[in-house]
């Protein structure tokens, strides 16, 4: 279960190693994943700062939040109570993803950041491979919420949409989705009356070739 060149002047015919690789020794900033539930997150944390320790590191802080997961799974949406938590450490990407990898209870957790625009650029013309985007969903109700971010993820536009209530409201909500950059035109087309906020992500290697496997781009979209 799982709960996303230009050409460089110089630097020659090494210049895509160091392409690759900056993004992953970049500063995390913060680091996302889900877990089944608050105890599982609270394990998971004291895990990582057991690791990290070890390396003379550490996380700042390590934020939970409840969400309701939908996500494609054994042909099928999935539908899901979770706990989405945050980690907020200056540790590069990469060995907060590795720890992570390693203590991680799912078979195919979720371990994303945001990528910065310069290395979006730099990987993929034009923004980035993988995007997560959210949008608020205000004055509604939390059925009307699942339904829609069920909805994303039936037509397979997305592979996960999660759902979390802002503040103490009964009917505001933000929905996070986590899809490829080839899928935004097709979102924004068929889900026009919504506003979203995205950003070019990084992962980890199962998860982001999950999401390659399980996010489908209409031919017309493509056009």
């Amino acid at each position: 279960r799982t709960t996303h060149a230009t050409r460089p002047i110089t630097m020659g015919r090494f210049s895509h190693l160091i392409l690759t690789v900056l993004p992953l020794l970049a500063p995390a900033d913060w680091v996302a994943t889900t877990v089944e539930n608050r105890t599982s997150g609270e394990e998971l944390a004291r895990r990582v700062r057991g690791r990290l320790a070890s390396m003379t590191l550490q996380i700042e802080n390590f934020h939970m939040e409840d969400i309701r997961s939908f996500y494609w799974w054994d042909g099928k949406v999935q539908d899901d109570p979770e706990v989405r938590a945050t980690i907020d450490s200056e540790v590069p990407f990469q060995t907060l993803l590795e720890v992570l990898e390693a203590e991680h209870p799912y078979e195919v957790p979720m371990i994303i950041s945001s990528l910065h625009d310069e290395a979006a650029e730099a990987e993929e013309p034009g923004g980035g491979k993988y995007l997560m985007a959210s949008t608020a969903v205000n004055d509604t109700s939390v059925e009307t919420a699942y339904d829609l971010a069920k909805s994303l993820v039936e037509v397979r536009y997305v592979a996960c949409a999660q759902v979390e209530t802002v503040g103490e409201s009964n009917t505001d909500f933000l929905i996070t989705v986590k899809t490829l950059g080839t899928s935004k035109a097709q979102i924004l087309l068929d889900f026009g009356g919504l506003t979203f906020d995205w950003k070019p992500m990084r992962g980890n290697g199962p998860y982001l070739k999950w999401l390659d496997e399980n996010v489908k781009i209409r031919a017309d979209a493509e056009e």
